[in-house]
């Protein structure tokens, strides 16, 4: 019988920027294989970087399960509603349920209106965000262009 693993949600501070960054060029190349901007001299551009740690309404997160980084979550707030800027987790992590719990909780701190929004082409994101609110917060899904997005009221931690 497999071990349940522990998650924490830990902020991430400005002196881990360098270890986030180089996570960040792992996802950042696994989204590039669904078009946009490759790398510039080889590394991935991501312009709203240096703002999570000069914006108050900005969150960077490390997604830590069993004391090992297991990936992490860009959250921002926009007007009156929360977005889950960018969630990463490491392949080696995948597929035992670390993913949604850690979505789950890091939503369930900001409780209130979301907006999640993921390219329509990348159908495991979307079947991923599926699975954290399917049971846990009733969403209203939309498509437009090139995205597909879920808006949905948080509920508060328990």
């Amino acid at each position: 019988m497999a071990t349940a693993r522990t998650i924490e949600i830990v902020a991430i501070a400005e002196r881990d920027k360098l270890p986030l960054w180089e996570l960040m060029q792992r996802y950042l190349a696994e989204l590039s294989t669904l078009g946009g901007d490759g790398p510039v001299q080889g590394a991935y551009r991501y312009r709203y970087f240096d703002a999570y740690w000069r914006e108050a309404e900005r969150w960077p997160m490390w997604i830590v399960s069993d004391g090992e980084t297991a990936g992490f979550a860009l959250v921002r707030k926009d007007g009156a509603r929360m977005e889950m800027a960018e969630f990463f987790i490491e392949p080696a992590f995948r597929r035992g349920g670390i993913g949604v719990r850690a979505a789950r909780a890091i939503i369930q701190r900001f409780p209130g209106r979301w907006e999640l929004s993921e390219f329509r082409e990348n159908l495991p994101a979307i079947a991923f965000w599926r699975r954290v609110l399917d049971g846990f917060a009733k969403y209203h899904e939309t498509s437009e262009g090139e995205r597909i997005t879920q808006l949905f009221e948080a509920p508060g931690s328990a």
